[in-house]
């Protein structure tokens, strides 16, 4: 994808700690699209991962982050936990379910291509993004942020078919609006924790 994260917003660190990010977990119902998930040069639940760990990192919430590149373990008990988070010298795990991301293509009617001054044999093209997102505490197993995140984006072509260098563009475009969400809810909404001495 060449994602570049966004700059930090000015954050002050909100968690003055490491926090570990995990690999997303797959939780969408259809691949990118017609079944196929190969339109971009690395898998896509690894591409994602990926932008998730920039986009924290690069956030100011947190004092590091570090990426843990293996999925989100089927045990999350507490002691589950505070074992990962000590293997790993982290405070703080990040999990995240991505459920949609997926490209869609509707040929437009005459009432839509009317109010956009399009033609009647244009396609539009949309990427559609949804993330569900956990900020856990192992030492007190307290969810300190969870939420879900999504975002829509839309391009036309003539042709039917985006160009490969377009397609980035507007997938980018829709994650990159989904992770200031990520950031802003954190920032926002996300429970203060309390160094006790």
């Amino acid at each position: 994808l060449l994602y570049q994260p966004q700059p930090s917003q000015g954050y002050q660190p909100k968690y003055p700690v490491t926090l570990g990010v995990f690999r997303a977990s797959d939780k969408r119902l259809m691949e990118f699209y017609a079944s196929h998930d190969d339109f971009f040069q690395e898998d896509n639940m690894e591409g994602l991962s990926k932008v998730i760990y920039q986009e924290l990192s690069s956030s100011g919430l947190f004092s590091s982050v570090k990426y843990i590149p293996e999925p989100a373990p089927a045990d999350l008990s507490p002691e589950n936990l505070m074992r990962i988070k000590d293997q790993h010298g982290v405070d703080l795990l990040f999990f995240s379910d991505i459920t949609r991301f997926q490209l869609l293509r509707e040929k437009l009617n005459a009432q839509m291509a009317w109010e956009g001054q399009l033609k009647t044999n244009d396609m539009q093209i949309t990427i559609d993004f949804g993330m569900i997102g956990q900020l856990v505490y192992p030492k007190r197993s307290l969810v300190v942020w969870g939420d879900s995140v999504s975002e829509r984006k839309i391009a036309y072509a003539s042709s039917g078919a985006l160009e490969p260098e377009e397609l980035g563009n507007i997938t980018r475009n829709a994650l990159r609006g989904a992770m200031k969400d990520m950031r802003v809810l954190i920032a926002t909404t996300g429970k203060n924790m309390r160094r006790r001495g």
